[in-house]
């Protein structure tokens, strides 16, 4: 079996982080408004040296801090789409510009200057390898098409949020996107009507806090997001006003979701702890890794999922070993039954003190959110193509009382992850100094290159 790569050390603060879909390719955008692509390869097989690896370096990409990168889907119906320029890397600045890169080349083929009215927040690919949707921090949406000049590029506008965009999230099928947003909504958008219009499907009530990472999660059945105030928010998809579900615990910001399989999630928290729980139920499992007190910015599957990658305020691009979820898909079901119940023991005194705490702390009224779980109907026909399950399980009205379908487990072991840490996280010195928001933290380190 392959060894974890080794980290790479990149030339300023990442920001942005992109993992090619078919190749051993990694791009980064830096506070410093440069962009790196990286051939990252196995411990064993490196030559020498980290900067050896280093693939191509742009440095004046952008004028200012590269804030997003992410690679565009690959052409599957192409009998070349394996060649790695069949994916473009798109990049988006604080300098309101998006770019669209040959990862081969390292050459900028596609630009557009003034994208957006304010600095870029996210960026995330469509159903077409060339259409691809864009967030700022004045909550504009735009979606685009690669194909056409930049002055003529884009397709679709909207501004229905009084907030930045902090993340988008696009279903398996690119029919639906979801939208998390800085005025603590969650906006659900219709992809299926040629992309010419944003059609909005659905919107929560505002929440608590900012809503900061969003993951779909259970084949398409729940929207998990994570916020400010340190809380995981279930929807069920179709009942998209109030959560249905909330899992409190984390002592700081959720920045990033990850998902691992249908019932399970990683998270990368500002408090610089990657987190792995089970949804539905709600369990802690254990922690993955740690970056010693520098908040998470990103969070990144391998292309063949077998290392997470993960990017922090201390310049490093680091790689986890997953072997411990690939391993576990080969157990007996015998064994897994087992597992779940070592699962429950596996969570350290200490995390269930402290999950304990936070919920005193955090969630006094957690009661009262989860007696609305049960006053939720049937959303609208707007969903009658997507929701297909959702529909099944209604047919009766819920007249008939059925046997409830079997809910997908987690197959992730807790004997060989890092105890369970949700409070009192002995953090680095460099945290005090760390601003607590993700856009604050943006800035702050942009205006320290400005001033160099």
């Amino acid at each position: 079996m392959a060894s974890t790569p080794k980290n790479l050390r990149c030339g300023a603060d990442v920001l942005g982080l992109a993992v090619h879909p078919s190749e051993d390719v990694i791009a980064t955008g830096l506070v410093s408004g440069a962009v790196e692509f990286w051939r990252y390869a196995d411990e064993g097989e490196a030559s020498s040296g980290e900067d050896e690896r280093r693939k191509h370096v742009v440095a004046n990409a952008h004028a200012d801090s590269c804030r997003v990168a992410t690679f565009t889907r690959e052409n599957m119906n192409d009998s070349e789409s394996s060649k790695a320029t069949q994916s473009r890397l798109l990049t988006g600045a604080a300098s309101k510009d998006i770019k669209a890169w040959d990862v081969t080349t390292a050459k900028a083929t596609w630009t557009a200057n003034d994208a957006h009215g304010a600095a870029l927040n996210t960026i995330a690919s469509l159903a077409h390898d060339d259409l691809f949707v864009s967030g700022d921090e004045d909550g504009e949406l735009k979606i685009w098409d690669l194909r056409q000049a930049s002055d003529k590029a884009v397709l679709a506008t909207t501004r229905d949020n009084e907030d930045y965009i902090a993340d988008l999230a696009v279903d398996n099928r690119r029919k639906t996107l979801v939208v998390a947003s800085g005025d603590s909504t969650l906006g659900i958008y219709d992809l299926k009507m040629s992309m010419r219009k944003f059609k909005e499907k659905g919107r929560s009530v505002p929440q608590d806090d900012d809503l900061l990472s969003v993951e779909i999660i259970r084949g398409g059945k729940t929207i998990v997001a994570g916020s400010q105030d340190g809380i995981l928010r279930f929807w069920s998809w179709g009942t998209w006003g109030d959560i249905t579900d909330r899992f409190p615990g984390h002592p700081e910001s959720i920045e990033n979701i990850l998902s691992v399989d249908e019932s399970t999630i990683i998270t990368g928290s500002s408090d610089g702890i990657m987190r792995v729980l089970t949804v539905l139920p709600n369990k802690l499992i254990g922690v993955l890794g740690d970056h010693q007190g520098f908040p998470i910015e990103r969070l990144a599957w391998t292309h063949d999922r077998r290392a997470i990658v993960s990017a922090s305020h201390d310049s490093l691009i680091r790689f986890w070993d997953a072997s411990v979820f690939n391993d576990s898909d080969s157990e007996e079901d015998s064994d897994d039954e087992e597992d779940s119940d070592k699962e429950e023991e596996g969570v350290s005194e200490a995390a269930a003190k402290a999950t304990a705490e936070s919920d005193d702390d955090k969630d006094e009224d957690d009661d009262d959110d989860d007696d609305d779980d049960d006053d939720d109907d049937d959303d609208d026909d707007d969903d009658d193509d997507d929701d297909d399950d959702d529909d099944d399980e209604d047919k009766d009205g819920g007249k008939q009382k059925r046997k409830a379908p079997k809910q997908p487990t987690s197959k992730v072991s807790s004997e060989k992850l890092a105890p369970g840490r949700f409070q009192k996280v002995e953090a680095s010195t460099a945290k005090s100094i760390i601003p607590a928001t993700k856009r604050a933290r943006q800035e702050e380190a942009a205006s320290f290159y400005d001033d160099m």
